[in-house]
């Protein structure tokens, strides 16, 4: 009979190196961790201005922030008594500046104080990895150039021709269907233009639908909460969000490849860019063309959605908007139909549309705008308070878009509040209003995208009948920071409108 005191050496002689090993690497995961939030805690305690807390510990800013990231902002600001503030969500660290004096002077700050390149990779590495580690004269020349292609007159009216082509494409789709998902059409009709717009006919034809649906699930894999504290761990959205960039990247470059052979300038985007700069960056145009693709969609399809829905839900605001598009003179010349008779879409004429696009980019606007502290020694944000260089500076416009001292009944949609001219001049001078950005920070696709949705409103409102799907059904509740734009809804509350032809005519209403 085998002895006990065998069988324990037996024991110890199989396992005993696992357990030394596992020992081992429990020990140095152990120190791993402490290095790590003990130099946290000594970053935290470095700070002159207080960090974010909530009662759980650790994880619970990143949880509340994930949630209902504005009601997290305005209890934090309350809570600390001040306007400056860490957020820290273990991987990033967001340094929030609210209110009015904060946002101008992040505004004014030159880039070698506040980069908004530079911050790029600190809080989207996946979408620039090593692309960015490029001749600077790239970033300079290529967003240069971006700013080109999306204001010249001749490639917003090829912007304004793919534009009306794909909204009948739409329309005829939608006129079809029992019931539409506002937003996700709204997605989609967005992403279907600018990929057309920015990479040509090629990509759109073959992967356009394929590709429409990829963007939509990266920029929400981009804002999940589990990416944003977990990242580069192999989280489920993570994992996804990697596949999904790849997979892009991969068709991105061979529309590169392609267009670089052929040397033909189709009107894209990716045309202006190989006919400008040559084949030498063709790594880095996938990058680019990847992330503005992002950038537009983020902005444009939820401004879009959101107006429609709340002219849906208010018959008031619909009959204004209807009674404006049909008094406009290029309605009248083009015998019931906008945008005929030889006349573009006369988007100046529409004032109340204007106002409706105002109120839904400050009833949705982006949870934050960011920028690198590039200053030496640090960007002194009030007196005493210095964010330190190398960190990610942030106001937020949700936050001072919804603040009562500012906006009265921030929380209400009252497109009639901006066609009081000084009332818009003196938001605007105060920087209050800051969806589009303002001096160099100003967003250099705002052409772009008041055409598009501003054309998109007028030929779908006047070619269809837009009614909710259920009289009960309410405004989606919106979740904050789900994009680096506009805020969508709630994934769980989807908003269902019946959109179909008009069978009378516009001109017979």
């Amino acid at each position: 009979m085998i002895s006990l005191h065998s069988q324990l050496n037996t024991l110890l002689a199989t396992y005993q190196p696992k357990f030394i090993f596992f020992s081992v690497f429990l020990a140095v995961i152990t120190l791993i961790i402490s290095k790590f939030f003990i130099k946290r805690s000594l970053f935290h305690s470095s700070l002159n201005y207080p960090v974010a807390t909530t009662k759980l510990p650790i994880l619970g800013p990143a949880i509340q922030f994930g949630v209902d990231g504005l009601n997290f902002l305005k209890n934090q600001k309350e809570i600390l008594g001040s306007n400056v503030f860490l957020v820290d969500l273990l991987i990033l660290r967001f340094h929030f500046v609210l209110g009015a004096k904060n946002t101008q002077a992040f505004y004014k700050a030159s880039n070698d104080d506040l980069d908004f390149l530079a911050g790029v990779p600190i809080l989207l590495p996946e979408l620039v990895e090593d692309a960015w580690d490029v001749d600077p004269t790239f970033q300079a020349r290529g967003h240069a150039l971006a700013l080109k292609g999306f204001n010249q007159k001749e490639k917003l009216d090829f912007a304004l021709e793919l534009l009306i082509m794909e909204v009948d494409k739409a329309i005829d789709r939608w006129d079809k269907m029992d019931k539409v998902n506002m937003f996700e059409e709204c997605t989609r009709l967005t992403i279907l233009v600018t990929l057309r717009f920015i990479l040509g006919d090629k990509v759109y034809n073959e992967k356009g639908e394929e590709l429409a649906n990829m963007y939509d699930q990266l920029e929400k894999d981009l804002a999940h909460p589990l990416v944003m504290t977990c990242r580069p761990l192999p989280t489920g959205p993570y994992r996804r969000l990697i596949h999904v960039r790849n997979t892009l990247l991969q068709v991105i470059r061979e529309c590169v490849e392609t267009n670089i052979k052929s040397q033909k300038d189709d009107g894209s985007f990716l045309s202006l860019l190989v006919k400008e700069l040559g084949p030498e960056y063709w790594y880095q145009y996938g990058y680019l063309c990847l992330g503005i693709i992002l950038a537009t969609r983020t902005n444009t399809a939820g401004v879009l959605a959101w107006t429609l829905s709340h002219l849906c839900d208010d018959k008031k605001l619909m009959d204004k908007v209807l009674q404006e598009l049909k008094s406009t003179d290029s309605f009248q010349e083009g015998m019931g139909e906008i945008g005929s008779g030889g006349k573009s879409y006369p988007i100046k004429e529409y004032t109340f549309l204007d106002a409706c696009m105002k109120e839904t980019v400050r009833s949705y606007s982006n949870f934050m705008q960011f920028r690198k502290v590039t200053k030496k020694g640090g960007f002194e944000i009030e007196p005493g308070k210095v964010i330190p260089e190398g960190e990610l500076i942030c106001i937020s416009p949700a936050e001072e878009h919804h603040d009562e001292k500012i906006f009265e009944n921030p929380f209400e949609y009252k497109p009639e509040r901006w066609l009081d001219q000084e009332y818009w001049a003196k938001r605007s001078r105060e920087m209050a209003y800051v969806q589009w950005g303002f001096l160099r920070h100003r967003c250099y696709g705002e052409k772009f995208a008041q055409q598009f949705d501003k054309v998109a409103w007028a030929r779908i409102l006047t070619k269809c009948v837009l009614t909710v799907e259920n009289s009960d059904q309410k405004i989606p509740e919106c979740l904050w920071g789900s994009g680096f734009g506009t805020s969508f809804p709630k994934d769980d509350k989807p908003y269902f409108i019946k959109i179909k032809k008009r069978r009378e005519g516009f001109n017979q209403l």
